[in-house]
């Protein structure tokens, strides 16, 4: 139940890792103090706290700060004087500490209260989050309340209404979440649209982004067997996508058609 409501509910955030080392994993920290804080990595052999993980400079509150780390690893939280040198420990004044360290789940995000203690949050805590919420009122107690708490229900018949309830709010969630993406992709091809009308319409204006890197691309003729060269430049990659510009990959009359030919598209 945690796991279907996990992959129908709407996602947080992409989980992945910060490498191929099935060990990292990519945290973040939320300063709900009501303090500035600061980070620091605490080494597992020697317990000593290694650099700030801010350099120094301290996530306010109300700030957020994402680290790379790895499952295991431990950091302490301390909290920062503020500008007359003062800190609001419950002890004389004194700065407060706190500590948590990374678990195997993904996703993970750290809240500082103002009380100093944290809370963890991961992709299992959303999914059983998820879960409750899914199914909520479908208890037994709930199911023979609103069967006028008829305790005399055959034990099968109380099951039997206890899942249609799940069943009826697992489907209700699946919609929702169905509309909510069709909402979503509706809303990234309206703004594709836009902004290519921008793009190409603007064609003598638009400066591109300086390229990652640059190519030569090879391109064989298919009937003569000649061969031409084509400088490619690279300005966006990533392990999902890329984007190629190929200059001079037509001849200006075969350009000028396209451009015809779209304009009378448009028209129609």
């Amino acid at each position: 139940l945690a796991a279907a409501a996990a992959a129908t509910g709407p996602k947080h955030r992409i989980r992945r890792t910060h490498s191929n080392n099935d060990q990292s994993r990519s945290i973040n920290i939320i300063n709900q103090s009501g303090v500035q804080v600061d980070i620091f990595w605490i080494h597992a052999q020697t317990r000593e706290l290694a650099h700030s993980n801010t350099e120094g400079v301290g996530i306010p509150f109300g700030g957020d700060s994402s680290i790379s780390s790895f499952v295991g690893h431990e950091f302490e939280v301390q909290e920062m004087p503020d500008r007359y040198g003062q800190c609001h420990g419950p002890t004389d004044g004194a700065c407060r500490t706190t500590h948590f360290r990374v678990s195997r789940n993904e996703d993970q995000t750290f809240t500082l209260w103002d009380d100093f203690e944290i809370t963890a949050e991961d992709h299992r805590t959303r999914a059983m989050e998820k879960a409750k919420e899914t199914v909520a009122g479908c208890s037994l107690e709930d199911t023979l309340h609103n069967n006028n708490n008829n305790n005399n229900l055959d034990p099968a018949e109380q099951i039997n209404r206890l899942s249609r309830c799940m069943d009826q709010r697992i489907q209700q969630t699946l919609a929702e979440t169905q509309e909510e993406i069709e909402f979503q992709a509706s809303v990234r091809v309206d703004m594709g649209h836009r902004l290519v009308h921008y793009a190409c319409r603007d064609a003598d204006n638009f400066t591109l982004t300086e390229p990652l890197h640059t190519r030569t691309w090879t391109y064989v003729h298919p009937t003569t067997r000649l061969k031409s060269l084509h400088k490619v430049d690279v300005p966006f990659e990533t392990p999902e996508s890329v984007v190629s510009v190929v200059e001079h990959v037509i001849t200006d009359a075969q350009c000028q058609a396209l451009e015809h030919y779209a304009t009378a598209e448009s028209q129609t």
